[in-house]
């Protein structure tokens, strides 16, 4: 029904070449995410089938995290 995200995610990447067949490379990110969202969904056991509202369930949702990290290493052979 509504969804409101932000997602951002500074990051910071090197690669180098050991050998003309093998990059090595690393990423690494510290995100920051906030989210909002509002959906309906069947509340019942028994099949909602003629999308009766009353039958319905709104799930809603309000989160933030403000430290979101990841990293990516990524070794490669190139065939060359």
């Amino acid at each position: 029904m509504k969804q409101d995200a932000v997602v951002i995610v500074p990051s910071l990447a090197v690669a180098y070449r050991v050998v003309p067949q093998l990059d090595v490379g690393l990423r690494l990110s510290a995100a920051r995410a906030t989210l909002k969202s509002t959906t309906a969904l069947w509340a019942t056991v028994i099949p909602n089938y003629e999308e009766d509202v009353k039958k319905d369930g709104v799930l809603s949702v309000d989160a933030t995290d403000g430290f979101v990290p990841g990293a990516t290493t990524r070794p490669t052979t190139s065939c060359s």
